[in-house]
C-alpha cells in the first residue's frame, strides 16, 4: 500500500489548517495512469513511498506557499506557475518547459532518504505569516518610522527617486533572490536589474519594472 512521506504529510496538514476551506480539486500524492509511465516522485519507491504532493492554488497563498517550502530542509525541488525552485540550482527560479505548466497547483518534492522522509519539523504554514523582510531589514521613512506594508501586487515597482520601499519590495526581492541583492524592501537598480533578469527567463517585456503582468508571473493576482 502507498504512503504519503511523513514530511509532506506534515505539511499538508498545515495546508488544512491554516486554508481549512480551500479546494482541493487540484490536489494529488499519488501517481496517475500517467505518471506510472515515467520516472516521477508521485509513484511509490520500492517501499511504497510517495516523495511529492500537489497542493491546489485556489483558496491558499501559493506564494506563501512556495516560500515556506523552498526554506524546509527535506525539499528537493518546487513547481508552480511555469517556475522550478531545485535545491541542485540553490532554489533560484528557473523557468519550467516540462508538459504541465502547473499553473492550478504547487508541486513539492521532498528529498529520499530516511532522514528526510521521517522529518516531521514544521513548515511554518500554519502559524502567523512572517513578513518577507525581517525586522533588520525593514526600510525606513524620513521619519525614521517604518514604512507600511505593501501588499505584493498592489501597486507597480520601479526605480525612481526617492527609492520606492515596503514589504511589497521585499517580497519581489526574496522572490527573485540573489540577484536583487540585499533583500532591504528598498527598490534600488540592483532590484531593477533583478526584475529585468526575471522578466527575461519568463519570457515578458524585460523592462526591469514590476507590473502587474510581472506580478502575475509570480502568482499574484492584480
Amino acid at each position: 500500500m502507498a504512503v504519503l512521506v511523513a514530511n509532506l504529510a506534515t505539511l499538508r496538514r498545515e495546508v488544512n489548517a491554516r486554508w481549512p476551506n480551500r479546494d482541493k480539486g487540484s490536489d494529488g500524492w499519488i501517481g496517475d495512469a500517467d505518471h506510472q509511465t515515467r520516472r516521477s516522485d508521485h509513484n511509490p519507491d520500492p517501499g511504497g513511498l510517495v516523495h511529492a504532493l500537489d497542493v491546489d492554488k485556489d483558496g491558499i497563498d501559493a506564494v506563501l506557499l512556495v516560500r515556506r517550502a523552498i526554506r524546509h530542509p527535506t525539499v528537493n525541488y518546487v513547481i508552480f506557475n511555469r517556475t522550478i525552485w531545485s535545491r541542485r540550482s540553490d532554489f533560484r527560479p528557473r523557468k519550467y518547459t516540462g508538459p504541465n505548466p502547473h499553473t492550478g497547483h504547487v508541486h513539492i518534492s521532498g528529498l529520499h532518504g530516511g532522514a528526510h522522509e521521517n522529518n516531521r519539523a514544521a513548515w511554518g504554514i500554519a502559524v502567523g505569516v512572517v513578513s518577507p523582510v525581517g525586522p533588520q531589514h525593514v526600510a525606513r521613512t524620513a521619519t525614521g518610522q517604518p514604512p507600511p506594508p505593501g501588499k505584493p501586487g498592489s501597486r507597480t515597482l520601479r526605480l525612481t527617486q526617492p527609492r520606492m520601499r515596503g514589504d511589497d519590495v521585499g517580497f519581489v526581492q526574496r522572490f527573485i533572490g540573489s540577484r536583487c541583492g540585499e533583500p532591504d524592501g528598498v527598490f534600488g537598480s540592483d532590484t531593477e536589474a533583478g526584475v529585468r533578469w526575471y522578466q527575461q527567463m519568463r519570457g515578458i517585456q524585460a523592462n526591469g519594472i514590476c507590473d502587474p503582468a510581472t506580478f502575475r508571473q509570480m502568482g499574484i493576482r492584480c
